[in-house]
């Protein structure tokens, strides 16, 4: 997210996917249950990051597979620390995945 709207490349993959989905719909789920996006920043009530993701989920019987990451939970840094380093995050990113 980039004040508050998807990046541009959320947009070319949502708008060059359309008109596949649009042909093979029979697919979507199956596609679905094997979508996993795992976001890392800090979430307010006003960021909308969960919400557009969401919105995939949205038409299907497949549970939602987003995780996001709170940097601040962690007393770190997004851009400059390494969170994936933090023990507690490891496992929960393990989880997450069903490693």
């Amino acid at each position: 997210m980039y004040c508050g709207n998807p990046s541009s490349l959320y947009f070319k993959l949502n708008e060059r996917s359309q008109d596949f989905w649009m042909r093979n719909e029979a697919y979507y789920d199956e596609f679905l249950n094997k979508l996993f996006i795992i976001g890392i920043g800090n979430m307010d009530e006003e960021n909308p990051f969960k919400q557009i993701f969401e919105q995939l989920f949205s038409c299907s019987t497949v549970p939602s597979h987003i995780l996001i990451l709170e940097t601040q939970k962690y007393g770190l840094n997004s851009i400059r620390d390494c969170l994936l380093d933090n023990k507690t995050v490891k496992k929960q990113v393990k989880k997450f995945l069903s490693l």
